[in-house]
């Protein structure tokens, strides 16, 4: 049977209940939900079952592997981890900073509720101690919300994209999560997003899996 995980995030940002679809028997439930509904495939799994439903295509996950032995670093002098980042500065390197989020790539959502959607998930990571903060030159350059040892949300200073600079931002904290016993890291990045693609690749990463992921927008919610 489907399954729904609720998504609280989501749900603060666009004030109505969101969920991850889990299982594609009995989906005819969902149009008695009002919700936003997410669905993750394989690539390889037919979509015509659920595009006939009414869920629709918006982007495709890839999620990047490093083990310690695979991991290529590169350390730079004027790059340094700090712990004691404000909230305001994570906040506005965040700003415009997810244009390949799946959310902002799916035209029924206006923008300002997109982007509010990642404020509230870095607003969690920030309040639970998972961000992490990364100086260059002695000034915050980019941030990364941190799960274990997953990246699970990560953005560079607008005024330093482009610049070569990631690797060296990244490598800081991809040798402390090692350095702290984790066999190995990995991320979920937009296959659309092909600098972070590149970065990742760059770090000795490796793209471990796909999923296809799909909208489904119930408002009225007939029951």
């Amino acid at each position: 049977m489907t399954k729904l995980i609720p998504v609280p995030w989501d749900t603060r940002a666009f004030n109505i209940e969101c969920y991850e679809v889990l299982g594609l028997d009995g989906l005819d439930e969902l149009k008695k939900t009002t919700g936003y509904f997410t669905l993750k495939l394989n690539p390889l799994t037919s979509a015509a079952q659920i595009q006939g439903f009414g869920f629709r295509y918006v982007d495709t996950l890839i999620v990047p592997v490093c083990d310690q032995k695979a991991f290529v670093g590169y350390p730079h002098p004027e790059v340094s981890i700090t712990k004691n980042v404000k909230f305001p500065e994570v906040l506005a390197i965040a700003s415009n900073a997810f244009i390949y989020g799946r959310y902002h790539r799916d035209g029924s959502i206006p923008l300002e509720l997109a982007e509010r959607r990642y404020q509230n998930w870095l607003t969690d990571l920030y309040s639970a101690g998972k961000v992490v903060g990364i100086e260059y030159q002695e000034k915050l350059a980019a941030f990364i919300g941190i799960e274990g040892s997953k990246l699970v949300l990560h953005a560079v200073h607008s005024g330093l994209r482009g610049r070569g600079l990631a690797k060296f931002l990244w490598t800081p904290v991809c040798e402390e999560l090692f350095s702290k016993g984790y066999s190995k890291i990995e991320s979920s990045i937009s296959v659309a997003n092909l600098a972070v693609v590149n970065l990742y690749a760059r770090l000795g990463f490796t793209m471990e899996s796909a999923q296809d992921v799909y909208h489904f927008h119930n408002i009225a919610g007939s029951k």
